[in-house]
């Protein structure tokens, strides 16, 4: 992703993008991003979409729920 902000605006893009990150890391369940987690997936039925988490089968190569390119 290239986001381009004028240098005035920078330091309080930085603070919205980590209180954004944040907030996922929060729905996700965890407190810190850790690379090496291991990623959890359902015994049974489709894996959960890894932008908005909806397990449903997919549309067309998308995720029926948020629309991201999966397949």
């Amino acid at each position: 992703m290239l986001l381009l902000v004028r240098e005035q605006d920078v330091k309080r893009v930085q603070t919205i993008r980590e209180q954004q990150f944040q907030s996922i890391l929060a729905m996700d369940g965890r407190t810190a991003w850790d690379p090496h987690a291991p990623q959890v997936e359902p015994e049974e039925g489709e894996p959960p979409c890894p932008c908005c988490g909806t397990a449903a089968p997919l549309v067309r190569g998308a995720c029926s729920d948020c629309g991201l390119q999966l397949a």
